[in-house]
């Protein structure tokens, strides 16, 4: 806005011969630039006032109109930058608002206070998140970015617990709660929930040690009852996930129709998934896939093979070696029936 003005003084200069004797020419134009500067103060100055007389008074969305204006004619008043971003947030616009906090960032990097407001802004964007089931996840991500930068910040500590909770991750749930309390021993409420954790914790081993000595027993259906029961008090428990896989692979595989076949290697590759270096689903993959197509060899021979890669000493690869042989065997005979 001041060059302009300066312009002004050099086209005076030059087209109406101002020279260096004529001094009340130029003190004319002089008090113009001052004027003009005066003027352009005074309007910041009042916009400015409007923005914050609006923002006082609650009314975010003409504060915001007046913020706008005002921070067109001064970008580095760092107060206007964060009563704006204040304001957007008031009416729920987040990414605005963080927009506007990092705007003052730029001119104030190190004030503490803009980068907590900033980890607000996050914060709520991700407990917005939250209430969409669909994006519960994504909400637990953008909680983990708000503790990395914080990881004392307790709303968002409480949050991501909370998350887990409902996720049914309650060692992950605990392990936040935990950190609430010693950030806050005064949360009696999460150390009651801490408890109740731990008491249904061992409720689900109880009923997971139940299961596998039903497996054992080759009592399929009572085996995923008890584990059912054990995922409901904690659905979480991996083991307990691993095992009822692991036995309605068996259980369908034992029916024999085709189609239970096929659902018995898909729950073998739901256990193999969760241990990948445990051989069992791997053993009873490879019998499923002979069992569903006598002339497959080839989908077999690979699975016991990866038994024998995966614990070459065990009683399963020493089987699995056996059939492997069995198998090429018939695989040969095959081969040379079809050449005749």
């Amino acid at each position: 806005f001041i060059i302009p003005l300066c312009l002004r003084v050099f086209v005076a200069n030059e087209f109406f011969g101002l020279r260096k004797g004529n001094n009340l020419k130029i003190r004319s134009i002089l008090k113009l630039i001052a004027l003009g500067v005066l003027l352009l103060i005074v309007g910041c100055a009042s916009s400015t006032k409007m923005a914050d007389s609006f923002f006082n008074q609650k009314n975010y969305r003409q504060a915001i109109l007046s913020y706008r204006t005002a921070l067109k004619k001064d970008s580095t008043n760092v107060k206007g930058w964060i009563n704006l971003g204040e304001s957007y947030r008031a009416i729920g616009k987040l990414d605005s608002a963080k927009f506007s906090f990092k705007k003052a960032a730029l001119l104030k990097p190190e004030d503490a206070e803009i980068k907590h407001l900033i980890l607000e802004t996050d914060f709520l964007s991700a407990k917005k998140l939250a209430n969409d089931k669909t994006y519960r996840w994504e909400a637990v991500r953008k909680l983990t970015s708000v503790l990395e930068k914080d990881s004392t910040f307790l709303p968002a500590l409480i949050e991501r617990g909370k998350l887990y909770e409902e996720l049914g991750e309650l060692d992950l749930a605990e392990k936040d709660y935990a950190a609430v309390i010693k950030l806050n021993p005064q949360r009696i409420g999460l150390k009651k929930k801490i408890e109740l954790f731990k008491n249904r914790q061992k409720g689900s081993e109880a009923w997971t040690k139940k299961a596998a000595s039903q497996l054992q027993r080759r009592r399929y259906l009572k085996s995923i009852e008890y584990l059912k029961k054990a995922l409901i008090l904690k659905p979480d428990n991996e083991r307990a996930q691993y095992l009822l896989h692991m036995a309605k692979g068996r259980y369908y595989y034992k029916r024999g129709s085709l189609g239970r076949i096929w659902d018995g290697i898909e729950e073998f590759g739901k256990a193999s998934a969760l241990e990948p270096k445990n051989p069992e689903p791997h053993f009873y993959m490879a019998k499923a896939y002979y069992k569903k197509d006598k002339r497959d060899y080839e989908d077999p021979i690979r699975e016991y093979q990866e038994v024998i890669k995966l614990a070459p000493q065990s009683s399963y690869a020493k089987i699995a070696k056996r059939e492997i042989r069995k198998l090429k065997k018939l695989q040969k005979i095959w081969k040379r029936f079809w050449k005749k």
